[in-house]
C-alpha cells in the first residue's frame, strides 16, 4: 500500500493557469490534482502513461479523440496512453 499526503512544496505551477501535483505516479498511471483557473485551458497533449482524474469541484470540458465530454463535480475521467487530449475549465474553474 501507498499512501500520499498533501505537502504544499509539492504543488508545481505548470503554466500560467495551471498549477498542480502529483498524487500517485508510476510508470504504467498517474493521478495528479490540479487547479486550473476559471475560463481558462491546458493546451493539448499525451503522455505514455495511463490518467485518472476526478472533478473536486467547478466544471470543465475535455476534448479527446475519441469526443468532447463535459465534466462537473463528482464526474471521474480516464484518459489512455499516448491519447491527445486538452481541458477548458468552466467560470468556476
Amino acid at each position: 500500500m501507498k499512501i500520499w499526503r498533501p505537502k504544499p512544496e509539492a504543488w508545481k505551477q505548470v503554466t500560467e493557469a495551471l498549477k498542480g501535483r502529483y498524487v500517485s505516479a508510476d510508470e504504467k498511471a498517474t493521478a495528479v490534482l490540479v487547479e486550473l483557473t476559471p475560463n481558462s485551458s491546458f493546451p493539448k497533449h499525451k503522455h505514455p502513461h495511463v490518467t485518472y482524474g476526478l472533478i473536486v469541484r467547478g466544471s470543465g470540458r475535455y476534448i479527446a479523440e475519441n469526443g468532447e465530454f463535459q465534466l462537473g463535480e463528482g464526474d471521474m475521467y480516464y484518459i489512455g496512453p499516448n491519447e491527445e487530449h486538452w481541458l477548458f475549465s468552466g467560470e468556476n474553474g
